[in-house]
């Protein structure tokens, strides 16, 4: 994605995208065409990199396009993150028979720093896959793009809202006199 219309212009803190999971299945560069029960999924083309990691580099891109870039990295970049992004590749397919679809779901949750769960959600979408492999890839990139601007817009929110919660309900050590030591 480009950029998101309506998303807040600040995120408050650092973010690290976890390098995704995925079943086995998906973690591979294939890009697997579902057939019939009788016939065996058909590897049709490759991805340019392995599934979870293309997802990561295109999230990570997408938040960079949005005006994020420098507030959010890969584990390994040397920052201290206030939040992290775990992705779990749930579904990632296409099938073109009996009836042509292509599904994409992800799960992400928000990490904080201390390693609590902030927010999860799942994000899934399909459409028609169209009548042959080139369509259906497309409409798996199409799925995903629609995904990617669904999760940079969730994230930020939770994000700013995770902050501002965490102010006002007084969570931080500053606030709710813990001793530091």
């Amino acid at each position: 994605i480009r950029s998101v219309s309506g998303i807040a212009k600040n995120l408050k803190g650092q973010l690290v995208i976890a390098d995704p999971t995925a079943l086995i299945g998906l973690d591979t560069q294939n890009v697997v065409i579902k057939r019939e029960k009788e016939e065996p999924d058909q590897i049709v083309s490759r991805w340019v990199d392995n599934l979870p990691k293309l997802a990561q580099t295109r999230l990570l891109q997408s938040f960079e396009n949005c005006g994020f870039l420098g507030k959010v990295n890969r584990p390994g970049d040397g920052v201290t993150a206030d939040f992290q992004l775990l992705i779990d590749v749930r579904s990632f397919q296409a099938t073109l028979t009996p009836t042509s679809s292509a599904e994409v779901e992800l799960t992400a949750k928000i990490l904080d720093s201390a390693g609590k769960v902030v927010e999860g959600k799942i994000f899934r979408a399909s459409q028609d896959a169209g009548a042959d492999n080139v369509s259906a890839i497309a409409a798996l990139d199409t799925i995903f793009g629609k995904l990617e601007t669904e999760i940079v817009t969730w994230t930020v929110t939770t994000i700013n809202n995770a902050d501002s919660d965490e102010k006002e309900t007084g969570k931080d050590a500053t606030k709710d006199g813990g001793k530091e030591g």
